[in-house]
């Protein structure tokens, strides 16, 4: 089995937001669920995608998973299209837009490889992909592929980890020195391991120099770290969390454009 066999059927069995949710799979309550933990636990979200700006723009996300921002971009009047690796983000996102009176977008979400986007050139005013392309083994095609499917103008909005951050520093202190993983493990597989999960089988890092070259075909690219913190942890590790600088956090928001000359 190679990587991306490996990635796909670790997401295959965990799509991200799934664990813990205490209803039956697929039901409304099940969806409702996901998604008060996914805005409660990532509030920034809201404010990075911006849904209601892309209000009839045609929009293509990269990962649904279980079809939380999907669905927020079709709420919000986007013409908004999906794919994902795993048949099982796929099936979920459908059934989702059945259960909420979205039957229309069903046809548009798909199971593609973002390394090879199923679109023509010039395609897409914006294109989305929260927490996702740092999963993929050629991430820098991912982008290309990206670049490709965007209209002249268009927008690239999403979420890639940061290299140095507490959460990296926290993984590569316990379990790769005090537990001892660096003596058998290279350290992107101990953080692969004990950040999404046993299992997982590719988590990459970036520092803000490595992304700006990976959009060095893009425009007015911003990169910004965001400072997380979860309701799964204990009370005193977001203390400590919330006070480190910013810099430190777990995630850069980006943001970019295509060039509006064709």
């Amino acid at each position: 089995m190679n990587t991306k066999e490996k990635i796909k059927s670790f997401w295959e069995v965990n799509p991200c937001g799934k664990r813990l949710i205490p209803f039956e799979e697929g039901t409304r309550e099940f969806f409702e669920a996901v998604d008060k933990r996914r805005y409660e636990n990532e509030p920034f979200i809201l404010d990075a995608a911006d849904f209601a700006r892309h209000k009839g723009k045609k929009v293509l996300e990269i990962g649904c998973g279980l079809g939380s921002d999907f669905m927020k971009f079709v709420e919000n009047g986007a013409d908004a299209y999906a794919i994902d690796l795993t048949n099982t983000a796929v099936e979920f996102t459908k059934k989702r837009m059945q259960i909420f009176g979205f039957p229309d977008f069903v046809e548009h979400v798909k199971q593609a490889d973002a390394e090879n986007l199923p679109f023509q050139n010039n395609e897409f005013d914006m294109v989305y992909s929260w927490g996702v392309l740092h999963h993929t083994p050629d991430t820098e095609k991912a982008f290309f592929e990206t670049l490709r499917v965007l209209k002249p103008g268009g927008e690239f909005i999403g979420m890639l980890y940061n290299k140095y951050s507490t959460v990296t520093f926290l993984v590569l202190l316990y379990f790769g020195i005090l537990r001892g993983g660096l003596l058998r493990k290279s350290w992107r597989e101990v953080l692969s391991e004990n950040t999404v999960g046993p299992g997982n089988a590719l988590t990459k890092a970036y520092t803000k120099q490595e992304l700006e070259n990976i959009f060095s075909n893009f425009e007015n690219v911003r990169v910004e770290p965001v400072l997380t913190v979860s309701i799964r942890l204990p009370k005193f590790v977001n203390f400590f969390m919330k006070r480190v600088p910013r810099r430190f956090g777990w995630f850069w928001v980006v943001h970019a454009k295509k060039s509006s000359i064709s």
